[in-house]
């Protein structure tokens, strides 16, 4: 006992020594991403992967992207897009992307290592950022002092978006290049951007990739109709509207989640979506118009709330042998204490749960945790209670 007592205390003065960042910092991998997890926000410490067109992610495991470290990036990038959100690029970053070409640095970035480039480069290096932002004031100073032996230059957001203004506000009506990977930014000479246009990137052909900035309400008619190729865009939690026929024929995207703030979703938005498997509809979603995934027919995971709007949508259109509803953990298409009981195991210890359908449903408020808190939404739902507000 006195030894496991000596022991013990060791192990909290060792802690105690250690600083605040080390004891509140862990490792983890996502995909092709390594990323550290400091006072909850994420910093990527190495990208594995092999495209050569790349665009950062918002967020890792839950936690926002914030810093982009040292020999982050290596090899194959030709041209990589960092989204609103991260503020700080540390030295070395870019240093062995020999190929890198175009480089898209948001506004939120405040902080760019003055050696975080790369080396040297076979081509020209665009960077492309908000026109009075750091990056441009970062380029210029790099220009001044010739610290690289290759040519940089800057092309602003205002110069490369297509937009609309009106009044204070903005709409984005398309792009001046095809870029694979495309972060909108989420204002442009000084108007907050709000709104997709109408087939603003219809036909696009290139882009693989698409960030939106969470300034953004409204995602209008063919927005991104027949972008083949586009097999990944994040809708942040601000989009309250989907128009018609938004993905129509977007046959590359194989997962859509949407979040809690989308209430509308217009006739034919996901038509066409042959590879998609996943979708998550939120009970927020009020409004679904005809064939919103109707030749989906690689679709296996829909889920949804059971009663809610998405429910009534699966029901209607033959889709029931896909429908997942959050809270039925055991896939009875019922709610009840069998469920409670599983999730009371799997907030104890989530390794509980093995199987990938029944971990998602479980998370019933969807915020990346299985808590006490989804046991006890769960548990008003097979009292047959109503939810709070």
């Amino acid at each position: 006992m006195k030894k496991a007592l000596s022991i013990l205390l060791s192990l909290v003065v060792v802690l105690a020594a250690l600083p605040l960042t080390a004891v509140n910092s862990f490792a983890l991998t996502e995909g092709a991403w390594e990323y550290t997890v400091t006072n909850g926000a994420a910093t990527i410490t190495c990208w594995t992967g092999t495209d050569t067109d790349v665009l950062v992610p918002v967020t890792l495991g839950g936690y926002a992207v914030k810093r982009i470290e040292h020999h982050a990036f290596v090899g194959s990038p030709i041209s990589i897009t960092i989204p609103e959100g991260v503020t700080e690029i540390a030295g070395y970053a870019f240093r062995n992307c020999s190929r890198l070409e175009k480089l898209s640095i948001p506004a939120t970035v405040t902080d760019i290592a003055i050696d975080s480039l790369p080396s040297e480069n076979f081509s020209t290096l665009v960077i492309y950022g908000s026109a009075n932002s750091y990056a441009k004031s970062y380029v210029e100073e790099c220009e001044e002092e010739h610290l690289y032996p290759y040519y940089l230059t800057f092309t602003a957001f205002e110069d490369l978006f297509r937009y609309n203004a009106y009044g204070n506000i903005a709409e984005v009506t398309g792009c001046q290049e095809d870029l694979p990977c495309v972060a909108i930014p989420s204002t442009l000479n000084g108007l907050r951007v709000t709104a997709i246009g109408a087939s603003a990137f219809e036909d696009n052909l290139l882009v693989t990739s698409v960030a939106i900035p969470d300034s953004v309400t409204r995602i209008s008619n063919y927005a991104f109709y027949n972008c083949s190729s586009l097999s990944r865009v994040v809708i942040p939690d601000s989009v309250k509207e989907i128009g018609s026929s938004v993905f129509y024929k977007c046959v590359s995207l194989s997962g859509i989640t949407l979040p809690d703030s989308v209430t509308k979703i217009g006739p034919s938005a996901f038509k066409g979506c042959t590879l998609l498997t996943d979708v998550t509809v939120p009970d927020s979603v009020t409004s679904m118009g005809i064939d919103v995934f109707a030749d989906c027919t690689s679709l296996a995971h829909y889920y949804c709330f059971n009663g809610s709007a998405a429910d009534t949508y699966a029901a209607n259109n033959g889709l029931t042998g896909a429908v997942h509803f959050f809270g039925d953990v055991n896939g009875d298409t019922d709610i009840n204490v069998q469920d409670f009981g599983a999730l009371v195991n799997a907030s104890l210890d989530d390794t509980n749960l093995t199987d990938e359908v029944a971990r998602t449903v479980a998370d019933f408020n969807r915020d990346g945790v299985i808590d006490a808190l989804d046991c006890r939404l769960v548990k008003l739902l097979s009292q047959g209670k109503e939810l709070p507000a």
